[in-house]
């Protein structure tokens, strides 16, 4: 950015401190009926109420636990929280917002003031975050996953993109905000490149001052997303920049067969999980973008056939956060309207 573009970034930033109050309570979260089917209203509903105040999100730190267990009818929370459920928390509260919550935007800005005071290494964020009387403080693992910053990376474009038009002082100061995150971890995410093998590393270890000790080398899980980022992100860096082929060389795996007469041809994820082969589809429509999205519907096809007669039950914390922003991450990448 130019410097003249930092004091305009700076007065919104100012301007947006000083009005915003910091006293609100979200008890209540509502989004707009033409975002999901009449059938789907009650699992949207029991969902979102996971992220009200005091149930899902943590009412000092405004920021949502990354687990929650039910004792005797009551909510016990666990206190952390990664980057992945921060970005993705932020772009239901866009949809809420322009639901016409008022409120949403002043806790857009709250969780952004979260961001910026929180540790990070180069610029990247830890995983996970202890919560510690309402502050995030990085554990003494001291891991910087490419993953889960890459996925806040998106979200937080995604919240850009909402208000980038808006003519409100507000909301344009959310959008300088995250421009300054997100310019503030190139840094970070060429030092995770590696040249030698033209990948990226899957993140860096503060403990140990070193890469993760393996790399993100295929496409079929659910760290793609990362060298995708970080190529856009740094084109710009001359001898920094991360090449695009750290996600075009990634390998692609797959397994044809035959059922009942009909071919089919599913990716492989790294270790056989349908989580790893979908998760970047919250924030990417994969099925405009992929060359061949038949390699998804055939693993999504296989899953459902290997799996009929064991449906598991099991909850996975992120259960609720998919659940709300398969429908919705979508929309919020749309400018202001």
């Amino acid at each position: 950015m130019s410097n003249k573009k930092y004091a305009f970034a700076a007065a919104l930033i100012s301007f947006s401190v000083g009005t915003f109050a910091s006293d609100i309570v979200l008890d209540e979260l509502t989004i707009r009926d033409h975002l999901y089917p009449e059938s789907f209203r009650d699992e949207l509903n029991n969902n979102l109420n996971f992220f009200r105040d005091g149930v899902g999100v943590d009412p000092v730190s405004k920021v949502p636990f990354d687990t929650v267990s039910i004792v005797d009818g009551e909510v016990v929370p666990f206190y952390y929280v990664n980057t992945t459920e921060i970005g993705l928390y932020l772009n239901i509260l866009v949809e809420v917002e322009k639901a016409g919550n008022a409120d949403a935007l002043v806790r857009i800005s709250e969780v952004l003031d979260v961001l910026e005071e929180t540790p990070t290494w180069k610029g990247l964020y830890f995983w996970p975050y202890d919560i510690v009387d309402g502050k995030l403080q990085p554990t003494e693992e001291g891991i910087v996953p490419a993953v889960d910053n890459a996925n806040l990376a998106f979200s937080l474009v995604g919240v850009a993109g909402a208000y980038l038009d808006s003519t409100s002082p507000e909301k344009q100061a959310i959008v300088s905000r995250i421009e300054a995150i997100l310019e503030g971890q190139l840094e970070g995410w060429a030092a995770i490149y590696d040249k030698n093998r033209g990948l990226m590393s899957a993140g860096w270890s503060t403990k140990g001052d070193a890469p993760l000790p393996y790399f993100i080398d295929r496409k079929a899980n659910e760290s793609r997303l990362a060298p995708l980022w970080a190529a856009l992100i740094t084109r710009d860096q001359g001898e920094n920049a991360v090449p695009p082929s750290a996600f075009n060389d990634m390998e692609l795996y797959t397994y044809p067969f035959t059922f009942n007469g009909k071919q089919y041809n599913p990716m492989l994820t790294w270790n056989g999980t349908y989580f790893q082969g979908m998760l970047p589809s919250i924030w990417m429509d994969e099925s405009e973008l992929m060359p061949d999205y038949s390699l998804v519907t055939d693993m999504t096809f296989a899953r459902w056939f290997t799996q009929r007669n064991t449906i598991s039950r099991c909850y996975h914390p992120l259960q609720p956060l998919m659940t709300v922003t398969l429908s919705l991450v979508f929309l919020t990448f749309q400018r202001a309207k």
